[in-house]
């Protein structure tokens, strides 16, 4: 769970956040889309099939540091 950010003017930052046992990915006009488990290492975003893929990296106190969408690297950021 958390906040990540990229330099990307047209898709800059999500949230993801964990319901009811789902992790779901919150984009930054409020979409909402339910990340599920796809290759070892990777989630898949939705339900249907896509070549749209998450991992997260770089844990450190039990936190992950980085997010790669789909090739794209985002960083956690500090939001209250």
């Amino acid at each position: 769970m958390g906040h990540y950010r990229s330099e990307d003017h047209w898709f800059s930052n999500f949230r993801i956040v964990a319901r009811q046992g789902k992790l779901w990915m919150i984009d930054s006009d409020g979409s909402e889309t339910q990340l599920k488990p796809a290759e070892p290492g990777y989630f898949q975003l939705g339900s249907e099939p896509t070549p749209e893929r998450i991992r997260f990296d770089t844990p450190i106190g039990g936190k992950t540091l980085r997010a790669e969408l789909s090739g794209k690297f985002f960083y956690r950021t500090f939001t209250p």
